[in-house]
């Protein structure tokens, strides 16, 4: 039996029974523990659900899957750096898992630790450089830590992955105004405007770079 097969049941009261049911059969605690804190979570009782995924991880130390769960579910509480040690954690029991690796930097940036988030961000993309999310995030990175220039070849690979992203747009041509390449940011942005005339971060930017009032 997995946490699959009880949520194809869809049904939250019959996954419950079910959950009830297989529990009694097989004197199993942690099986069930996980999906009632899935359910938990997935009904926005975050607190509920932590609670619940930490007790499993005691059940089973070792449990990937539901220290992640662990980890995601004190993020959502906004506990930090809880949550960045119990995704340290999982790394450590899975290096491969790259969801783990991508919540660390999240934690790190929002701690404003941007050289550490950078080098989780940097950690996926060699792994998987597709991830457009990543990119973005490590593009972020780079702005904060002043790094313009890899910040701008980070947002131009955001765009590359995906030409609709106008937020990266924005920040692209941020980056190149903050490098004094005034007339490439101005196509900057109006590509993003072209796929997005109601973006008004890219309509005020573009505004006040063409309005001459500039500075």
């Amino acid at each position: 039996m997995t946490i699959q097969n009880f949520f194809l049941l869809h049904d939250t009261e019959q996954v419950i029974k079910e959950v009830d049911k297989y529990s009694q059969e097989t004197q199993d605690n942690f099986l069930p523990t996980v999906v009632r804190s899935r359910i938990a979570f997935l009904k926005g009782n975050i607190k509920i659900a932590a609670e619940g995924f930490r007790l499993a991880t005691t059940l089973k130390p070792n449990a990937v899957a539901s220290t992640y769960d662990l980890g995601i579910s004190e993020y959502y509480k906004a506990n930090y750096h809880e949550a960045l040690k119990i995704f340290e954690k999982v790394i450590a029991l899975d290096p491969s898992f790259l969801m783990a690796w991508y919540w660390m930097g999240n934690c790190y940036m929002i701690q404003m630790e941007y050289a550490n988030a950078s080098a989780a961000y940097n950690y996926i993309i060699k792994i998987n450089s597709e991830w457009g999310e990543a990119w973005f995030k490590l593009a972020q990175c780079y702005k904060f830590l002043g790094e313009v220039h890899k910040a701008v070849e980070a947002f131009e690979k955001v765009i590359a992955l995906c030409k609709e992203n106008t937020i990266a747009y924005y920040h692209l041509g941020h980056a190149l105004q903050q490098q004094g390449k005034i007339t490439e940011a101005i196509a900057v942005y109006r590509k993003g405007l072209a796929i997005n005339p109601n973006a008004k971060s890219l309509s005020k930017a573009l505004e006040y770079l063409t309005s001459g009032d500039m500075p």
